[in-house]
């Protein structure tokens, strides 16, 4: 392949000379027509590269002047304005939510404690009554189906009125918070927690410059992994079974930070 590339320029100048031969100085001037035009289309597309380049710079630069003096701007003053309606909302309706829970617990305890007990009783009469049902006895299945209608209706009552303070209370914590529909689901709830991570994730805001001993380790790092680096180190080091002096004193600190740790 090395030979045929060095052969290229004298194969290339054989065929000048036979065309020049053939047509004279005609053929010379064919082959310079035909480079100049050449040269002429290659730099008309790099030119049109380079407008193409400095064209979409200017529309970034326009766009991210909308995004940072326009939608960021505003997209601030609406989160302000949030907030404010938000703590406005807040002390108007918060007491009346944190009455609403107190009084659901209040509730619950009630019906924990002299409710439940009583529909208990009533479950095990009615275990009793269905031995007496097996007996023949017309009487206890009357009584077991007035204890059921009993039992129905008062799980009926405790359900409806749980049910609309669970209802009053949420619609009342979603005015406060419209965010409150998301939190339920698992997915939007750790999205929620992590607004600011996410905003400082899309704004770069947690970008910094290196200090001087990091950009320094840095720079040796990619230094180190270097194409050309890598060859030196190859032909210096790793064909004569060596290592590099730096990843030798890593490796003897291991070494030595290991037997620390065993002898310990």
């Amino acid at each position: 392949m090395a030979g045929e590339q060095g052969g290229l320029p004298g194969i290339v100048s054989q065929l000048l000379s036979f065309v020049a031969g053939l047509f004279g100085n005609q053929g010379l001037n064919i082959w310079n027509g035909v480079s100049g035009t050449a040269d002429q289309s290659f730099s008309s597309l790099n030119n049109s590269f380079l407008a193409l380049g400095e064209a979409a710079a200017k529309i970034k630069d326009v766009f991210k002047s909308i995004w940072d003096d326009v939608i960021l701007v505003m997209l601030k003053k609406l989160l302000e304005a949030y907030q404010k309606l938000r703590e406005l909302l807040q002390r108007i309706f918060g007491p009346v939510v944190r009455f609403l829970q107190r009084l659901r617990a209040l509730y619950d305890s009630y019906f924990n404690k002299f409710v439940k007990p009583m529909l208990n009783i009533i479950r095990q009469v009615r275990r009793v009554l269905q031995v007496f049902r097996l007996l023949g006895f017309k009487w206890a299945a009357r009584l077991d189906a007035r204890l059921a209608d009993v039992e129905n209706k008062i799980i009926k009552a405790y359900e409806l009125i749980r049910q609309n303070l669970n209802q009053v209370t949420s619609w009342l914590q979603l005015v406060i918070d419209p965010t409150f529909i998301l939190r339920r689901n698992p997915l939007f709830a750790a999205i929620i927690r992590s607004a600011p991570e996410l905003r400082n994730l899309m704004l770069t805001s947690v970008t910094r410059q290196l200090t001087p001993d990091e950009q320094a380790k840095q720079d040796a790092a990619r230094a180190r992994y270097s194409l050309s680096s890598l060859r030196d180190r190859q032909s210096s080091y790793y064909s004569s079974g060596q290592l590099p002096p730096d990843l030798a004193a890593s490796r003897q600190l291991f070494q030595s930070k290991l037997g620390a740790a065993v002898n310990q």
